[in-house]
């Protein structure tokens, strides 16, 4: 039901400037194959020197649109990258050539690397390039689409952990898979890591993930690695920022019943049972009769003198009928931020992202606000010894739950919401189904509105720090000690409703706080010896994991 329409008003980076001159738009469709005629799924097309990007559906069909005389550039793994000039037509079919080069590609499997020739597991990977094509504000979200064998179902709201399966439903608990980052294992989610931070992923799908986690890999296992500095380089900055709406279109709201139709339907109910219709609201006869007021009951007059917020409330029935979605869902804005530096000397290399995203939601007084700072860096010791850390810091607020009373369950009484139910009362207090005959739901409006200081923040600390010792030419010990901290704390108010049929009768205040840390360290040697066209490769490893919550 829910269409997003991102407008990406500028990306630009440091040291790199250039300036352009408005062109005319144009959309450019077609379909992209391989070299036997295969349509290929999942391709990733973005705008050069841009984020702007989308990526081909399940039949190799493709559309963009983008101004006369920029570039396309069409990338997929294991094929040639790919870059065209947007044609003057605005139909361009595609045919993507196999890279051999791809064939040597590195990955992470586990505590090693390998590589990609050399893999008889099922792997994915994923890179930085891959996830700015489609502009994410939440990295679990961001895979859907970019590996074969992974589904993801977002929670929905801004904030929501999105739901992530490889492979299907393994069993009939926890089916999240496990998540490692940099080396440190966690199972609460990644939402809380910035995108842009990211440098690749790699999707560990298949039971030989178990021989490295263990039972924790059941579900399969998700390697993040985070972009780091290089030896030797210069120090770079790079900013980048979007902002773009997100709307749902009223052509994507349920067609319900008027006021009327709704009467009609209960007329016809009693008919069918063969009684006599008879309502509260809608009097008796072949026929309802809509009232003027609502409260006092199917009033077609009603003292307005006497009129009291908590004990005498007076509501106008809305003839025309309320559109309770229209009310509840509106436009809302996304802003995201990010800064990058990065850089390296002989000895030492470096990098530290800062990211900042505001996220309005298209619900009522939903919002979603998270700022991070991710630092990486590695130092040479000697030749032969080196050490590093990478630590993740952030902090969220959202806005939209309430309690027992979730922004879903505000969803669900849309639908059950009386349409001849107004929004406010007289005096422009809420109204709702306080007289008999109209349900027992919500306000959905007045629940959101009640609802919106209640907050929900999260701290979160994610990091390890490591030493690496090369000895006897092949050889390498490294001894890693990560730690996942994790910090929620909630406030929820419940205010008196006295519009409804089942009020609350006072006021509560409810606050909850939860913490885990868990820690995992780490030591493994590893062996790698290349002989002609052949390498050889062998890990030796031990784990010790503890959680306290």
């Amino acid at each position: 039901m829910k269409n997003k329409l991102k407008y990406l008003f500028f990306v630009f980076t440091f040291m790199s400037f250039s300036s352009t001159i408005i062109a005319q738009e144009i959309k450019v469709t077609g379909k992209v194959t391989d070299g036997n005629g295969l349509l290929l799924p999942g391709v990733n097309i973005i705008i050069k020197n841009t984020t702007t990007g989308t990526q081909t559906d399940f039949d190799g069909n493709y559309s963009l649109t983008l101004s006369s005389g920029e570039t396309l550039v069409f990338s997929y793994i294991g094929m040639e990258t790919q870059s065209i000039i947007a044609p003057s037509s605005g139909t361009y079919d595609v045919i993507m050539q196999e890279n051999s080069n791809e064939l040597e590609e590195i990955v992470v499997t586990g505590y090693s690397k390998q590589s990609v020739r050399n893999i008889t597991g099922s792997v994915a990977v994923i890179k930085a390039e891959d996830l700015a094509a489609t502009t994410p504000v939440d990295l679990e979200q961001s895979l859907q689409g970019l590996a074969s064998g992974v589904t993801v179902g977002s929670e929905g709201g801004p904030g929501g952990r999105a739901m992530v399966r490889i492979r299907g439903f393994g069993t009939i608990n926890n089916n999240d898979p496990l998540y490692v980052i940099d080396g440190t294992p966690t199972t609460t989610g990644i939402n809380q890591l910035n995108p842009s931070d990211i440098e690749s992923m790699q999707i560990l799908k298949d039971a030989s993930s178990a021989a490295i986690y263990g039972f924790r890999a059941a579900n399969g296992v998700i390697l993040i690695t985070t972009k780091g500095g290089k030896y030797n380089s210069k120090t770079k900055f790079t900013f980048n920022t979007s902002i773009g709406i997100d709307n749902i279109a009223k052509s994507n709201f349920p067609d319900l019943l008027s006021p009327q139709e709704s009467a009609n339907v209960i007329w016809a109910r009693f008919n069918n049972d063969g009684v006599a219709p008879a309502h509260p609201q809608y009097g008796t006869g072949n026929t309802p009769i809509l009232p003027n007021y609502l409260t006092p009951a199917g009033a077609d007059s009603a003292d307005l003198s006497t009129y009291d917020a908590t004990t005498n409330k007076i509501t106008r029935a809305n003839k025309a009928g309320t559109d309770w979605f229209d009310e509840y869902f509106n436009d809302a804005f996304v802003q995201n931020y990010n800064l990058g530096v990065s850089g390296g000397s002989e000895n030492a290399k470096f990098h530290v992202g800062m990211g900042a995203l505001k996220q309005e939601g298209v619900a009522l007084h939903t919002s979603y606000n998270r700022y991070t700072l991710r630092a990486n860096s590695e130092f040479k010791v000697t030749n032969t010894f080196r050490i590093g850390e990478s630590f993740n810091l952030s902090y969220s607020d959202k806005v939209g739950s309430a309690g027992n009373q979730s922004t879903a369950g505000d969803i669900s009484f849309l639908y059950r919401a009386q349409p001849i139910i107004p929004v406010y009362d007289i005096a422009g207090n809420y109204a709702g189904p306080q007289s008999p005959g109209l349900g027992n739901g919500i306000n959905p409006v007045a629940s959101a509105t009640r609802n919106r200081n209640n907050l929900t923040r999260r701290y979160r600390t994610i990091g390890n720090v490591y030493a690496e010792l090369d000895f006897l030419k092949d050889f390498t010990f490294k001894t890693n000690m990560g730690v996942d901290y994790d910090n929620t704390n909630s406030s929820f108010f419940t205010f008196l409703n006295p519009e409804v049929a089942e009020p609350n009768t006072v006021n509560r205040l409810r606050e909850d706080n939860f913490y885990t840390i868990s820690s995992t360290w780490y030591n493994t040697l590893s062996y790698s010896k290349n002989i002609g066209n052949h390498s050889f490769d062998a890990v030796l490893g031990t784990e010790a994991h503890k959680i306290n919550s």
